[in-house]
């Protein structure tokens, strides 16, 4: 897909702009960071930052394809040596040789792994929704005391501190961690 402004230049010349904003991301540059590094060193005439998220995306999903294509390539050359192993000790596994059958089941289970044929792992968590059994007031208090904690960590003071419980009022849905608005850092940026 064309980038806006990135018309008339070569793919070995978008390549070298979206490898270099990649660098630029990855040592934490912000976008508009970006955009004018790539504008100063004089890979392009002109950049947003709208356009530095599109470089850095694409470039994220070249390597995404490009490490899963090499994942695929080690996998099946991982399982060639496997097999190669397999086939050298399997006379003497047949033979009934201890240490060869225990090689043998070593190697048969990270050849499993590999090709995920071992049965996911069942693990059963029991945890108890506390929420349901709290008052108006215990859960204003609780709430109050994590929006202290994140007021001391981030030094942003939420606006939510200086409201009072409301009595009477039953709260069904208490929002997970998810649905909470995030909380800009001190410069300002979320």
């Amino acid at each position: 897909m064309p980038i806006a402004g990135e018309a008339g230049k070569s793919e070995a010349q978008l390549e070298t702009i979206r490898i270099r904003a990649m660098e630029l991301r990855l040592s934490g540059k912000s976008y508009r960071k970006i955009a004018e590094a790539l504008v100063a060193e004089g890979l392009t005439s002109s950049c947003t930052d709208m356009t530095a998220h599109a470089h850095v995306m694409h470039e994220v999903k070249r390597r995404a394809k490009e490490l899963g294509e090499k994942a695929h390539d080690i996998r099946e050359l991982e399982v060639a040596r496997l097999d190669a192993i397999l086939d050298a000790i399997w006379l003497r596994v047949e033979g009934g040789s201890l240490d060869h059958i225990e090689t043998f089941l070593k190697v048969a289970s990270r050849r499993a792994k590999l090709l995920g044929l071992d049965a996911a792992t069942r693990h059963e968590v029991k945890t108890t929704d506390e929420r349901k059994s709290l008052s108006d007031a215990e859960l204003h208090q609780r709430t109050r005391a994590l929006l202290e904690r994140i007021e001391k960590a981030s030094g942003y003071r939420d606006k939510r501190l200086d409201e009072k419980p409301i009595e009477g009022v039953i709260v069904r849905d208490v929002p997970s961690p998810a649905r909470l608005p995030s909380i800009p850092d001190k410069t300002g940026q979320e």
